[in-house]
């Protein structure tokens, strides 16, 4: 005879479980689906992972097409995004032959966070649009401010547009970081042109 609580026969022999086994499994087999569900759901890609934090509240998910430099962006859909608070050595100067010292340097240094990057967004702050009509946003890169990055590693300064609000004591902080630590442009001994004058 088959025990209806434990499923076996006293004499050695497996029976059938018992329903409420059955329910027990069957319901812990839904909930494992339910989680890796709700995972794939949160990671970019439809894998396994953690979440990725896009950026702060009122966050514009974008995807960019290109990185003209440091601080410059191009999005698909033909917009560019001129980043606040830092401003990176230049690629091309009209008061030098070649890039500003560092310039390449910024700009890899942006392709390689972009290329990397499992979600990019921008938030705005004060003007939306600059003379050359490119936007005036904020970039985060994975919940990063890209300009934060750029400036902790010397490879750019601190400069907040006129009416830009935010983030501006967080940028100064990384910029004295990194003029303590002589990182990237800080290395080097000012010179004629206006990025490297003296503050």
């Amino acid at each position: 005879r088959i025990s209806p609580s434990t499923g076996f026969d006293p004499r050695g022999r497996v029976g059938r479980l018992p329903i409420r086994c059955v329910a027990a499994a069957l319901g812990a087999a839904c909930l494992t689906a339910s989680v890796v569900l709700a995972a794939r759901s949160v990671w970019p890609g439809g894998g396994m992972g953690p979440a990725v934090f896009v950026g702060p509240p009122g966050a514009t998910p974008v995807t960019v097409a290109a990185v003209v430099d440091g601080d410059t962006l191009t999005l698909v859909d033909g917009r560019t995004v001129r980043v606040l608070g830092v401003d990176t050595p230049e690629t091309r100067h009209p008061d030098m032959e070649g890039p500003q010292p560092y310039g390449p340097a910024a700009r890899e240094r942006t392709r390689a966070l972009v290329a990397a990057a499992g979600a990019i967004s921008v938030t705005p702050d004060g003007p939306d649009a600059d003379h050359h009509g490119r936007l005036l946003r904020h970039v985060w890169i994975d919940g990063q401010l890209l300009s934060e990055l750029l400036i902790s590693d010397g490879l750019g300064r601190s400069t907040p547009y006129p009416e830009q609000r935010l983030y501006h004591d967080r940028l100064e902080a990384a910029e004295a970081s990194a003029r303590q630590r002589r990182a990237g442009i800080w290395s080097l001994a000012p010179t004629s042109v206006p990025f490297f004058e003296a503050p």
